[in-house]
């Protein structure tokens, strides 16, 4: 896990990570409209999330803000996990997820870009953003086995959620 909530939600939330994630009443932090705007949203047949938390299970309802900070402070991603080694490509079109079958499961391995060239690694994070993640996902393969056959693309790991309920 990658987070550490600031109250315990085991199912829901890693409670062991080096991102420390808080809401602003964890922290102390008044809102003077927050009383208000709660209590206009009840008005209005909109109900508090248990535990005021929009991060989890079904989120239709009234949450409140979580912010990566700790002690106080915004807490940027670099500071909480080294960048060593790390490359970081800027304007560069991936075309898929390089991946490798094995007994134990399917891994990626790297990346093949649009003008073929290809980086591999131990570790491979995707992140395109809301629509293009998915649709890298899906381009390599990874997805709802029907459409992916319905477009051609070899079916590597049939998961149907991908792509699926998209907004941004």
């Amino acid at each position: 896990m990658t987070e550490n909530w600031y109250k315990t939600r085991p199912s829901a939330h890693g409670t062991d990570g080096s991102l420390y994630i808080e809401s602003p009443s964890s922290t102390g932090r008044i809102y003077p409209l927050a009383d208000t705007i709660k209590q206009s949203w009840h008005e209005a047949g909109v109900e508090a999330l248990p535990d005021d938390d929009m991060n989890a299970g079904d989120n239709i309802g009234l949450g409140e803000l979580n912010e990566n900070r700790h002690n106080g402070t915004r807490q940027i991603a670099n500071l909480a996990y080294s960048l060593k080694g790390v490359t970081l490509l800027t304007d560069t079109l991936v075309e898929s997820i390089l991946l490798n079958k094995a007994a134990y499961g399917t891994k990626a391995t790297g990346v093949r870009l649009a003008n073929g060239t290809e980086y591999h690694a131990k570790e491979i994070t995707a992140s395109a953003g809301a629509f293009r993640t998915p649709q890298l996902l899906m381009l390599s393969g990874i997805g709802l086995a029907a459409l992916l056959k319905y477009h051609g693309i070899d079916v590597n790991v049939d998961i149907p959620e991908v792509g699926q309920g998209l907004s941004d």
